[in-house]
């Protein structure tokens, strides 16, 4: 009985860990987690196939019903790997996760595109682009204006002309970073004079007290 009983767990849990694991796709999208429709579905993996023609980025999108509380960026990294998205040698592969029940998304990209997609731009793309949409339900505006942004700081020509789109966006990207420190370094100047004057104030007061104390003792 025993033995029973572990073979029906083993079994399930093979069958569980199946429908969530992904070694092979037969398009840009797999829609596991029903975010689609198939029209949907059909003009989302026709806006990627395009767009790999134009600049050789390989972008796959995966959605799933529930991670079973697995870590979003862990099970997207490894799907990322065992689909071997992006071009032999190039690493320039992007992918989408996103989980139906878990509320969760999560962007992966291989090393030559996460130099200038950082986890940090990533996370602004899907709070900014998908987000706003999938609380609407409309989860394919959301992963086609995700695409979109990712189209504007890639560009759409040739090899040569992303690859200076890439230099082009690590030069703003050092500009904007110089200038949000800038920023930080005068509110804390600010926040630091603010406190200053506070505790002149504090202090000034305390001496009043303390004299107009002496006084009465006297």
């Amino acid at each position: 009985m025993k033995k029973l009983l572990l073979l029906i767990t083993i079994l399930f849990t093979t069958i569980v860990f199946s429908q969530k694991e992904i070694t092979k796709v037969a398009n840009y999208v797999t829609d596991n987690g029903n975010f689609l429709t198939t029209q949907e579905e059909n003009e989302i993996n026709s806006w990627i196939s395009q767009y790999e023609k134009k600049t050789s980025i390989q972008i796959g999108i995966v959605t799933l019903k529930d991670l079973e509380g697995e870590d979003i960026s862990d099970y997207s990294v490894r799907t990322f790997n065992n689909l071997g998205i992006g071009k032999r040698g190039a690493n320039n592969g992007i992918l989408f996760v996103f989980s139906m029940n878990d509320r969760k998304s999560w962007i992966t990209t291989g090393s030559v595109i996460e130099e200038f997609l950082t986890v940090e731009i990533c996370v602004d793309i899907l709070r900014e682009e998908a987000k706003p949409h999938f609380k609407e339900g409309n989860y394919s505006l959301g992963m086609l204006s995700s695409l979109n942004h990712i189209k504007s700081i890639f560009g759409e020509g040739n090899i040569e002309t992303t690859k200076q789109n890439l230099i082009n966006i690590a030069k703003q990207k050092e500009e904007w970073l110089k200038q949000r420190q800038a920023k930080i370094d005068r509110d804390n100047e600010i926040k630091y004079q603010k406190a200053k004057d506070v505790a002149i104030d504090i202090l000034g007061i305390l001496v009043v007290l303390a004299v107009i104390g002496y006084f009465i003792r006297l």
